[in-house]
């Protein structure tokens, strides 16, 4: 994916098209979530719909959680996080898909209520902060003041119509201690093997000997913390490795980021990204971060976000 990017994806209508697929693909995504929700049924067709989503509860959900063809909650949370943070740094842009605007917002709408469906606590948190660098950005040079209250007007609705459910997911984040107790085996490993226990050999591992007293006899739950999965599988070096792979794409961007006379279609794209990146950062915390779906799309912001970057170099 990521050489593929980078090579293939070099000038602006290539963008453009890649960013029209991204609004299809959020549009298609975020409505069969929807339905999934409201009408709750799988929607399983030819096996390309997975009906686990539909099954899963935890404490504080109110109705269904959906995950329309990504699995898991958690995996669309990731996916719809990325994709929205992307439609906001379009909605930000001067001229860059101006005739697709309307479909923008209404990808930007139909994903952020997909992501309350899935009711990811991670998904909302990592939501809640990646916002926060694309709107910061637009604040900081004064730009996309149009979608800022767009923006705003939408997330006012919702907390509206979905507020009492959201709060009452995250209140339950206090009690819940089950990811507390999973990275306490993590850590324990870690102690037992600080050079690494080997690349996917974690589900190896898990055993009583490591378990938090609270999770003795049910050890079959791996770690939900990508960090901590990594740390114990590779050692320190590994970990380092991974945070310097994603602190790079922020390197790249330091030179533009707060350059207030960049091309702002280029910046507004770019800080798009880097929000989307921003959330899988973030919630790769409370995640072990193991599909392909996952790391291809991980692979892919980082090649566009070096690919914007390359572009401001010709």
């Amino acid at each position: 994916m990521y050489f593929y990017v980078i090579n293939h994806v070099t000038t602006w209508q290539d963008r453009r098209l890649v960013l029209i697929i991204l609004i299809i693909c959020l549009l298609l995504q975020g409505s069969l979530m929807i339905l999934q929700y409201f009408s709750g049924t799988s929607l399983n067709i030819g096996g390309l719909i997975t009906s686990e989503s539909m099954a899963m509860g935890g404490e504080g959900v109110v109705g269904d959680r959906v995950s329309g063809t990504l699995v898991r909650p958690g995996n669309a949370a990731l996916y719809l996080n990325s994709l929205i943070s992307i439609m906001l740094g379009l909605m930000f842009a001067d001229s860059l898909l101006t005739e697709w605007f309307p479909w923008i917002v209404m990808a930007a709408i139909v994903g952020i209520m997909a992501l309350l469906f899935t009711s990811s606590r991670g998904g909302w948190i990592a939501f809640a902060i990646s916002m926060i660098i694309v709107i910061g950005r637009g604040l900081w040079i004064k730009q996309g003041r149009k979608a800022i209250f767009i923006f705003l007007v939408l997330m006012a609705v919702f907390l509206l119509i979905f507020g009492g459910q959201v709060k009452e997911r995250l209140v339950t984040i206090e009690e819940d201690r089950s990811r507390e107790w999973l990275d306490t085996m993590a850590y324990n490993i870690i102690r037992a093997y600080p050079f690494g226990i080997g690349e996917n050999t974690y589900d190896l591992y898990m055993s009583d000997r490591y378990a938090h007293p609270a999770m003795v006899g049910h050890t079959h739950l791996p770690v939900h913390n990508r960090y901590l999965m990594i740390w114990a599988e590779t050692g320190l070096h590994g970990l380092i490795a991974f945070i310097l792979l994603l602190a790079a794409p922020f390197w790249q961007a330091r030179e533009w980021f707060f350059n207030t006379q960049a091309d702002p279609d280029r910046v507004a794209l770019g800080v798009g990204l880097l929000g989307g990146l921003t959330s899988q950062i973030v919630h790769m915390r409370s995640e072990n971060f193991y599909g392909l779906h996952q790391t291809t799309l991980l692979w892919f912001l980082i090649a566009m976000i070096v690919s914007v970057n390359q572009n401001g170099r010709d």
